[in-house]
């Protein structure tokens, strides 16, 4: 290949949702654009955010192959297969890069009949322990039967590969790296700082997908428990999912349907945590944690449950506070220290912005991405026929 030519890269995902949607959309849209030629296959579900995307990404002419992928194994897998390697061979894909299980599993199938060097990027998914005994042990071993079509695996947390490590694979040190999701501040623009002097009512806002995984019953749990203390806090829930009516039927038992707001999914995340006084995170499983960046360049103080990923983002005490896992009590306290002790939370928002900008920048992210994207371009794939 012409050292000016450019490289052809296809991005492979699934559902394009939450932070893998994020973290695409935001490859996608940056510069690398300029320097690669995406072709981007996803499903057909996507989340508002998503659509809105998709009218920016249109714009910029990224070839697109929007497929019916079904989330669990599907006989319409080996269609979808077929029809994206039909499109890599007509585009002469240089490199696969698959995102989460299903991505993951097209992305090394396609590379080993075409020839083509991947990477993949798990988002948690099926490395995790997600799902039932018997359900996980398949998940888990599809992975391992896979490692060897892989050309780099790339983590988005140091959390994510130890759990690779102890539920997949051991990975030679040439074979993985970890590079952190970013963000731009050029995208947040708070109009104000964390405020000592609150309102009369303490807005509170919980964002992400409707799953049980992601807490919000917990959140709403909490909420109970601090009206009974007699703060005067209300719950805004941004997104949607199969968990809704049950986290509405909760707040009526509990008492506090008038102070939780479902928002549904929200086109415009850092207005609505700009609008809030706290944000929380108080899911049971997070890979990663891309709402904790966005509170922190939007200057809001984080309370997080200590799972997953959120401990490599949040220093507790320092950037803000963990709580332990799906403890109600301990969340509760945790919301009660930001109100009371207003001094230690504006440093600890200052510390987080801080911290956000030096290690956890979108430029940082893009620039690993390009030159490993160049780097495995040049590398002899050699595969057991």
């Amino acid at each position: 290949m012409p050292s000016n030519q450019k490289i052809n890269v296809s991005v492979v995902c699934g559902d394009s949702v939450g932070g893998l949607r994020k973290h695409v959309h935001d490859i996608l849209l940056s510069n690398l654009n300029k320097q690669f030629n995406f072709l981007y296959v996803h499903s057909l579900k996507a989340d508002q955010k998503a659509k809105q995307d998709f009218i920016a990404i249109n714009s910029l002419k990224i070839k697109q192959l929007s497929l019916s992928i079904q989330k669990q194994p599907h006989w319409t897998d080996v269609f979808n297969i077929i029809k994206i390697a039909s499109a890599c061979k007509r585009t002469q894909i240089d490199v696969l890069h698959g995102h989460g299980a299903k991505g993951g599993l097209y992305a090394r199938l396609i590379g080993l009949i075409l020839r083509i060097p991947v990477i993949y990027t798990p988002h948690g998914g099926s490395v995790h322990n997600r799902f039932g005994r018997i359900q996980g042990f398949l998940y888990r071993t599809i992975e391992r039967l896979l490692v060897p079509l892989t050309d780099l695996f790339i983590f988005e947390s140091y959390y994510t590969w130890q759990v690779f490590t102890k539920n997949i694979a051991m990975l030679p040190q040439h074979a993985f790296m970890i590079n952190y999701n970013g963000a731009s501040p050029d995208d947040y623009h708070p109009s104000q700082e964390w405020n000592h002097h609150l309102p009369n009512t303490i807005r509170l806002i919980v964002i992400g997908s409707l799953q049980t995984i992601k807490g919000q019953h917990i959140a709403i749990q909490a909420i109970a428990e601090l009206r009974q203390k007699h703060f005067p806090v209300t719950l805004e829930i941004c997104g949607d999912g199969e968990e809704k009516l049950n986290l509405q039927r909760l707040a009526q038992e509990l008492g506090v349907t008038e102070f939780v707001l479902f928002q549904g999914d929200t086109l415009d995340v850092p207005a609505h945590i700009e609008q809030s006084n706290i944000v929380l995170i108080p899911s049971l499983f997070e890979s990663f944690g891309y709402v904790a960046i966005e509170a922190a360049l939007m200057k809001r103080p984080v309370v997080a449950s200590a799972t997953g990923g959120l401990p490599e983002i949040i220093i507790h005490n320092e950037t803000g506070l963990l709580f332990k896992t799906g403890d109600v009590s301990a969340l509760t306290q945790c919301i009660m220290d930001i109100l009371v002790d207003t001094t230690k939370t504006s440093h600890m928002v200052v510390a987080a912005t801080q911290r956000v900008l030096q290690q956890f920048s979108m430029d940082q992210m893009l620039g690993n991405l390009n030159d490993t994207y160049q780097r495995i371009n040049k590398k002899t794939v050699s595969r057991a026929s």
